[in-house]
């Protein structure tokens, strides 16, 4: 199958990521930073570059797969409106 990760960079994705691989899949990860891209290669995952708190419309990014795995999440410390933009905007667009 052909996985997009919303979030790839995170700390649950870079779990998935190498189970996902083992398993003959390919993965594509949605990241938001450009330094972020060479990591992703690094262990098998095609970088997609989407900042997904500013993108109204991420189907592009995530591409035509057989499955999505949102991911991604504001992170701890992080201030209610990020909260928002990113776990349940993030998730809806």
């Amino acid at each position: 199958m052909e996985i997009t990760i919303v979030g790839a960079s995170g700390n649950i994705a870079r779990l998935l990521h190498p189970k996902l691989i083992e398993k003959g899949h390919t993965v594509r990860g949605i990241i938001r930073k450009e330094e972020q891209k060479s990591e992703m290669k690094e262990i098998g995952v095609t970088p997609v570059l989407c900042d997904i708190e500013k993108e109204i419309d991420i189907s592009e990014a995530v591409g035509n797969v057989d499955a999505v795995v949102f991911a991604a999440g504001a992170g701890q410390g992080s201030g209610k409106e990020r909260k928002w933009t990113v776990d349940r905007d993030g998730a809806s667009s």
